[in-house]
């Protein structure tokens, strides 16, 4: 063989090797893209969780607030015009966490699921009276999209029961 023939001879294994490396680098990306994926949509539901526990431990740790739900889930009072206003700003708060949710899922990072549960319980949320006027008479600060999402999924409610009363 002559030294030109094994140079090029050479060149062949060179480029066969070196398309080799790309395949495998490629995979390997593929794989850590597939992990990095996995790891965030893990991240965005442990976040919308934690948010969801944060303002549950908010109503636990405030008798004022377990009170005002009782109130509403009970039904047989009526708020002061104070109280009602402290109720919505509990439920408005849970909307901003829905909303979070809403956007995770948007972008892939809340499974369908994780977000079946979010949507399930903002449905449940708009269900007593003092909510549902506040939300049909809003100037919400909650995106378009999410609103017409929400009010597309109220229309969808078949039958839902009230909440009870904590003390029940």
């Amino acid at each position: 063989m002559d030294h030109q023939s094994f140079a090029q001879l050479l060149g062949n294994y060179g480029e066969f090797i070196g398309a080799i490396g790309v395949v495998v680098t490629l995979g390997y990306l593929a794989i850590q893209i597939r992990q990095n994926t996995r790891s965030n949509r893990v991240s965005a539901e442990l976040e919308c969780l934690k948010l969801l526990t944060d303002w549950v431990g908010k109503i636990s740790a405030s008798k004022d607030a377990q009170r005002l739900w009782d109130i509403v889930a009970d039904g047989s009072e009526t708020l002061s015009p104070e109280d009602s206003r402290q109720y919505i700003w509990l439920k408005g708060e849970f909307g901003w966490i829905t909303q979070t949710a809403f956007i995770q899922h948007r972008r892939g990072f809340l499974s369908k699921e994780a977000w079946a549960e979010f949507e399930r319980m903002q449905v449940g949320m708009l269900q007593d009276e003092l909510t549902k006027e506040w939300w049909r008479n809003r100037e919400t600060p909650y995106s378009e999209e999410f609103v017409a999402y929400i009010d597309r999924a109220l229309t969808g409610v078949a039958e839902w029961r009230p909440l009870v009363a904590a003390r029940d």
